[in-house]
C-alpha cells in the first residue's frame, strides 16, 4: 500500500464499500466518536469519520487514536472475539442472485469456514 491509513467519512458506506472493493478494511465508528470538524457534511445525523487500513486490528488502533482514547502510544487492538460466541446473519435474498460463480463459491467457502469454527449462522 501507499499509506498506513486512509481517512474517510461514511454516511451510507463511503468508507466500508471502497475498502471492501480495494482489499483493505474500513471502519465506521458511531456518529460522534471521532470529531467531524473539517469534514464536509452530507448528513449531520448519519456522518461519521473512520479509518481505512490493512486490517481490523489496524483500524481499531487508528480509531482509538482518532477518538483520543488515552495516549496514542497506548492504543491497542482488542482481543479477537471467540468465534463460537458469534451469531451471524448471512443474506439469502436477491442480493446474491447475480453473483459471479467464483464470488458465490468464495462466499459459500467463507460461510463454511465460519461455521466450522463454531459460529452460529442464520
Amino acid at each position: 500500500g501507499l499509506c498506513v491509513m486512509g481517512l474517510g467519512s461514511d454516511t451510507r458506506g463511503s468508507v466500508r464499500i471502497p475498502a471492501a472493493l480495494c482489499g483493505v478494511t474500513g471502519f465506521k465508528p458511531t456518529q460522534s466518536r471521532v470529531p467531524r470538524e473539517g469534514a464536509f457534511p452530507l448528513s449531520y445525523t448519519l456522518d461519521s469519520v473512520g479509518p481505512l487500513a490493512r486490517s481490523v486490528s489496524c483500524c481499531a488502533v487508528f480509531d482509538a487514536i482518532l477518538a483520543a482514547d488515552g495516549q496514542p502510544a497506548d492504543a491497542r487492538a482488542p482481543e479477537p472475539a471467540a468465534l463460537p460466541s458469534l451469531r451471524l446473519l448471512a443474506p439469502r435474498c436477491f442480493a446474491l442472485d447475480d453473483l459471479d460463480p467464483p464470488v458465490a463459491a468464495a462466499f459459500e467457502r467463507a460461510l463454511a469456514a465460519l461455521s466450522a469454527a463454531g459460529t452460529y449462522t442464520v
